[in-house]
């Protein structure tokens, strides 16, 4: 499994606000809550999604409770991407 980098999370995101959206996160978003980024619980779970057909890894939803930064999120999923069995047994 390959790791998920701050770039390709930030461009995931950006993506899951929109097009339409005049906002860009660049590196300071990344320790930003992800509700003064404008993303509602939906769009992080879309993000979540999007980041795991990435990376290929499950992450379950309820180990999300706790994730409330881009920083956050991504030590999360290289954390299970880099523990591929752990990832399948508990997911």
């Amino acid at each position: 499994m390959s790791a998920l980098s701050m770039d390709s999370l930030l461009e995931t995101i950006n993506r899951c606000l929109g097009e339409d959206d005049d906002v860009t996160l660049g590196p300071e978003a990344a320790d930003a809550d992800f509700d003064d980024l404008g993303l509602d619980s939906l769009a992080v779970l879309e993000t979540l999604n999007q980041v795991e057909r990435q990376v290929g890894v499950k992450v379950p939803e309820e180990l999300l409770a706790d994730v409330r930064t881009p920083a956050a999120l991504l030590t999360l999923v290289n954390e299970r991407a880099a523990e591929p069995e752990q990832a399948a047994s508990a997911g």
